[in-house]
């Protein structure tokens, strides 16, 4: 893959990926970095379909991106094909198909070509654009030929990357054929969407308010606990994945504000993948487990 100019939106794909971990595909041994890139990528793409969230970056506000991932019938189980939908708040969903063209030969070694088709609000394919995807140590990544991905006068260079945990995806706009950025590169983290339940409490006087089960997911939504009375507990409970800076260890972050004023209350964190995670001060106890 390319390195992109000016902002270095893959050296900042490849940066993340390699604070992740390693692919969870198995031991690589030594050759196998350019061998065995269809088993190692059908793999990964079994890991692929679900729910995302994307992962923060502290300090920096923007609209939050989510997304879908799920199979999509296909006549030849050698041409695995993925619907992604990406949303954005205040925005129209997007959806994009992304097929593997594991039968087809590819140029060399290690790659696995493979089409990536925006399909427009009608439902219909607007444009294919071909890629190459390498499955390597790190994970499986791949890039459009902005030669071959235009639209009407622009070009796109899209990178994806995946190691079992984390996906990222990079965008360059450009005018073609000047091949000249017509808008700020995209790069976007997304981690994949996790379930916890639990128990929350808020001190009434000398008593104590208890929601005995609460539910909610690490896509950064607000809840409200709720006790046995119905009535909620005045503050607000949120989960996301936040990195400190570029290159930093991703952390689950748990963030509780007040109901009415949106005031932050405190926050605790653990690792991405804890199977538990709470928050105590004074007034406030929150429990809560990973679900299956």
């Amino acid at each position: 893959m390319m390195a992109l100019p000016r902002i270095g939106a893959l050296g900042l794909l490849l940066l993340i990926l390699a604070g992740c971990g390693p692919a969870t595909t198995g031991p690589v041994r030594p050759g196998d970095e350019t061998m065995g890139a269809d088993r190692q990528a059908l793999a990964l793409l079994e890991q692929l379909p679900g729910r995302y969230s994307e992962t923060r970056l502290a300090g920096v506000e923007r609209n939050l991106l989510s997304l879908s991932v799920r199979p999509e019938p296909s006549v030849d189980q050698l041409q695995p094909r993925l619907r992604i939908t990406q949303r954005q708040t205040g925005q129209p969903d997007r959806d994009f198909l992304l097929t593997f063209l594991v039968d087809q030969p590819s140029s060399a070694l290690g790659e696995i070509a493979a089409e990536f088709a925006p399909v427009g609000a009608d439902g219909q394919v607007r444009a294919r654009c071909p890629m190459r995807f390498a499955a390597r140590r790190e994970g499986l990544s791949g890039q459009t030929d902005p030669a071959n991905c235009n639209f009407g006068g622009t070009a796109l260079l899209k990178e994806i990357a995946f190691d079992g945990a984390t996906l990222v995806i990079a965008d360059r706009v450009m005018s073609w054929p000047e091949a000249e950025p017509v808008a700020d590169d995209q790069v976007h983290e997304f981690r994949p969407v996790r379930r916890y339940s639990g128990w929350a409490g808020v001190r009434d006087g000398d008593d104590w308010r208890v929601a005995t089960a609460i539910e909610l997911e690490s896509d950064l939504e607000p809840l409200e606990p709720v006790d046995a009375g119905g009535m909620g507990l005045d503050f607000e409970v949120r989960l996301g994945h936040y990195r400190s800076a570029p290159g930093s260890d991703p952390i689950l972050r748990m963030e509780v504000t007040d109901a009415e004023s949106g005031r932050l209350v405190g926050y605790a964190w653990a690792d991405p993948e804890a199977t538990s995670l709470g928050f105590a001060n004074h007034q406030i106890q929150i429990g809560l487990t990973a679900r299956p």
